[in-house]
């Protein structure tokens, strides 16, 4: 079990890493960094925002795992990143249904919302 605080320090260290990944077009690292990320952050059991936050790290694995599902063509590994990704968009979005409406109305809340719609639908 980690320290209290320790669980987000290294998420956050995950998340950036993940996004510096996207930089370098790793679409497999940066999906991977983000499930590392999501299982951090649910192991948070302090902060009001963790479904908010787990919907975010979704979105990017999704979109991630899309990315390489795309790199990757018409192959068996494509279609089974192109599952992942319904997998991650589909969760990200009964993260904010599950936020209580702690952040309705938000923008970030409505932002990420409207992208793992579109993830989803991506991901079909």
């Amino acid at each position: 079990r980690l320290a209290e605080g320790e669980a987000a320090r290294l998420a956050e260290f995950a998340w950036s890493q993940g996004l510096a990944l996207v930089e370098c077009c790793d679409w497999a690292g940066c999906a991977t960094m983000m499930e590392c990320a999501h299982e951090l952050i649910s192991s948070d059991v302090v902060s009001v925002d963790v479904p908010d936050r787990q919907a975010r790290c979704a979105a990017q694995a999704s979109r991630a795992l899309l990315q390489q599902a795309r790199a990757e063509g018409n192959t068996a590994d494509a279609r089974e990143h192109q599952q992942r990704a319904l997998f991650w968009a589909q969760r990200g979005r009964s993260y904010l249904k599950s936020s209580k409406g702690l952040a309705v109305g938000d923008a970030a809340h409505t932002a990420t919302k409207r992208v793992l719609a579109q993830l989803q639908f991506e991901a079909l």
